[in-house]
């Protein structure tokens, strides 16, 4: 084969340099063509001499380098050869230097299949690289995957992450426990010396129901270089050489091997020879760490040095560095765990346990219906039930003792005490609130379950002063002297309610004869002071009776076309005194008798002045129930829906859709009675309906207290 031009130009050189009268023979170069040329200048080149007469005899065969497993690569060898020992041949006169062999291995693709391929590009087509020199036939690429209640051990990425699952590695069996995710990777292969650094995987913490608790990383380590020393003297050579390879993770090694290398024994090499040391030298190493703090550094080099004397090529091929790691990090599943105080807290099943709370399983929120929960008092005190919310507990009448109370010290149940001034405490002691002055309510009731009310000093006419509530005095018909009044030092006696004189009456309780010496208006023996007892009182000018005063407006507005004067004008309350202009006039009294007095006077015995009568000649004086021959029917009290309260007879009462109220005429408030039913509910009827209907007659309002569970009251009347 004719050399090329630049091969001619070559040998044309190195001819000139030979030695005259060398003979020629037959050289086969690495590309397969043949020259004839001298030994010497055959080898210079790179050549084999040929047994053949001529090149036009020999049959030269092409050699390249041959790529075998380990990244091992031998130059000079033919394809046929290379083809026997199971390498890859790279080509006619290729070199192992710069390396030719493909840097291939297993890539296991998201689905689960398998090919071999660059790292690089497995990567970028999606792909997890499973190392150099790996094999699809050695390679898993499926692996176990951890679901919500189970655990399959064949499944590829793509099924695994489809499923919600946790990933457990390539290859991987089912953990003992599922509470754990593996990341499998391969970080390389890059140029020694250099650096790796890792990183930590992301973790998905399902929203915060899940915690990592622990990370394990494990890394496999792997380094290969390839030597190779050229002769380039005239005279043999050593090849002794010292080969540091090493790897370290944050500066503590985990790969070291130092090793003294050759390719054969003293001063072998020949000039102008080569030698590869065996093949490539791999090293590798395994460290684990446990929580280790992120980012990791790995640093690897592979440093060979050769140190005899000597005209020499000396090269590396290739410095390569790989990372196998695989990264477990365990971790605990939260869930919304009840605590006995109605809290709820996001925590595993393990310390829920441990805190005495109801866990609602993994990955559950913490909900609004956890409820406080404690011992549950039946019988005062003598069941017990554990872990019983308020509610359940009071649908049993059972008294509850609160929050994350247990039975485990026995029922000391709670009972309400209720102080003078209406505050209610619970105590577990009788004689606890006997200190405290207070009453102490029976029937096991707590203060949530009753309404508590102030006590103190009733005032009950002609009777013995008692200790009771406003309501219980008002069932009394008494006169209430305020919470935490005493009987002992109460101004109880004869007494009744008497309007004092003002713009507006204010009532007090006195006897009959202290309130006409006041100038006030008498309401009657043992009748008590209500808060509407007394009204505002004025003058009342009237057609044919004059002025009259300290008269209501009620009463002034029964006479037609009187006129009903400001609050207190001219009104000093003296009845006696001779300057009042308040003629009598005739007044038919609720009897049916008919005398002589005053609107006011009229109207306070309970009678109806007749002032649409009009006098003889015009005087009032003269106005006499004879004189005007009056014919009176019998009256009664009549509370009208405006709640005013007017003498009326019955026909007239009930027509103007009023009703009979005993002791109207006197107290001077006409709210309609509340009728109490059995069932606890309030309805407005008078007293006498009320009993029709099976009911009781109680107060003038339905306050919320009052028709509802009233212990106290009875408690306090029973004397306790």
């Amino acid at each position: 084969m004719a050399p090329s031009g630049a091969m001619f130009f070559f040998l044309l050189i190195l001819g000139l340099s030979s030695s005259p009268g060398d003979p020629l023979r037959p050289c086969c170069l690495n590309d397969g063509s043949c020259f004839d040329l001298t030994e010497a200048l055959c080898a210079t080149v790179g050549g084999s001499v040929s047994n053949a007469s001529s090149c036009a005899d020999a049959q030269c065969e092409a050699v390249g380098a041959c790529c075998t497993s380990g990244l091992n690569c031998s130059e000079g060898v033919s394809e046929s050869e290379c083809s026997d020992i199971g390498g890859t041949w790279m080509g006619a006169a290729s070199d192992c230097i710069p390396v030719p062999c493909p840097f291939e291995g297993a890539c296991c693709l998201p689905d689960g299949t398998c090919f071999s391929e660059d790292a690089d590009l497995c990567r970028q087509a999606g792909g997890f690289p499973r190392g150099l020199e790996t094999s699809c036939d050695e390679i898993n690429c499926l692996g176990a995957c951890c679901l919500s209640d189970s655990c399959a051990e064949t499944l590829s990425f793509e099924e695994c992450v489809a499923q919600g699952g946790d990933l457990q590695g390539f290859g991987s069996v089912c953990p003992n426990t599922c509470q754990q995710v593996v990341t499998d990777v391969v970080q390389g292969p890059w140029g020694l010396p250099g650096i790796q650094e890792l990183s930590a995987p992301p973790f998905d913490d399902h929203g915060g129901y899940r915690v990592p608790t622990s990370t394990t990383i494990e890394i496999n380590g792997r380094t290969w270089t390839a030597l190779r020393l050229r002769n380039l003297g005239d005279s043999p050579i050593s090849t002794d050489a010292v080969l540091l390879t090493e790897m370290l993770l944050g500066g503590a090694a985990f790969v070291v091997e130092n090793q003294t290398i050759a390719c054969c024994p003293g001063e072998c090499l020949p000039p102008l020879e080569s030698c590869t040391f065996g093949g490539t030298f791999q090293s590798e190493g395994e460290v684990t760490q446990v929580d280790p703090v992120w980012p990791l550094e790995v640093f690897a080099r592979s440093v060979a040095e050769y140190t005899a004397p000597g005209s020499i090529e000396f090269s590396q091929y290739p410095v390569l560095g790989e990372l196998s790691i695989r990264i477990t990090t365990t971790f605990e599943v939260l869930g919304g765990c009840c605590l006995c105080d109605g809290s709820c807290s996001l925590t595993t099943e393990a310390l829920c346990d441990t805190a005495g709370g109801v866990w609602s399983g993994e990955e559950s929120p913490c909900l609004p219906s956890c409820l406080p929960i404690g011992s549950c008092c039946l019988d005062c005190g003598s069941v017990c039930l554990p872990e019983t919310t308020e509610t359940d507990c009071s649908k049993l009448s059972g008294q509850w003792l609160g929050p994350c109370s247990t039975c485990a010290s026995g029922c000391v149940p709670m009972q309400a005490c209720v102080l003078c001034d209406g505050t209610c405490v619970d105590l577990s002691d009788e004689t606890e609130c006997i200190k405290l002055n207070g009453q102490w309510i029976e029937d096991c009731a707590v203060c949530a379950e009753i309404t508590a009310a102030a006590f103190g000093a009733c005032c009950i006419c002609n009777e013995p002063c008692q200790t009771a509530t406003l309501s219980g005095c008002d069932d009394l018909r008494g006169t209430w002297l305020g919470g935490c009044s005493d009987c002992a030092v109460a101004p109880c006696g004869g007494q009744g309610a008497c309007c004092l004189c003002g713009p507006v009456e204010e009532c007090a309780p006195l006897d009959e004869g202290d309130c006409h010496a006041l100038g006030g208006r008498w309401l009657g023996d043992c009748v008590s002071c209500a808060t509407d007892s007394c009204r505002p009182v004025s003058v009342c000018e009237t057609q044919f009776y004059g002025c009259q005063e300290g008269v209501l407006e009620a009463d002034c507005r029964q006479c037609r076309g009187s006129t009903w004067g400001t609050p207190g004008e001219d009104c000093d309350c003296l009845l006696e005194n001779p300057t009042f202009d308040n003629p009598p006039g005739p007044c038919c009294l609720s009897d049916g008798r008919c005398t002589e007095h005053n609107l006011r006077d009229c109207s306070e015995l309970g009678g109806q002045f007749q002032c649409q009568l009009q006098p003889p000649n015009g005087d009032p004086y003269l106005a006499t129930c004879e004189a005007l021959a009056v014919e009176c029917s019998p009256i009664i009290a009549c509370c009208l829906p405006d709640q005013s309260c007017r003498t009326l007879s019955p026909v007239q009462c009930l027509n103007s859709g009023g009703f009979g109220e005993p002791g109207c005429e006197n107290a001077a408030s006409c709210l309609t009675p509340v009728c109490c039913l059995d069932d606890g509910s309030c309805l407005t009827l008078p007293e006498s309906a009320c009993g029709l209907v099976g009911g009781r007659s109680r107060g003038k309002s339905c306050a919320p207290a009052i028709c509802g569970r009233d212990i106290r009251r009875a408690n306090i009347q029973k004397g306790r």
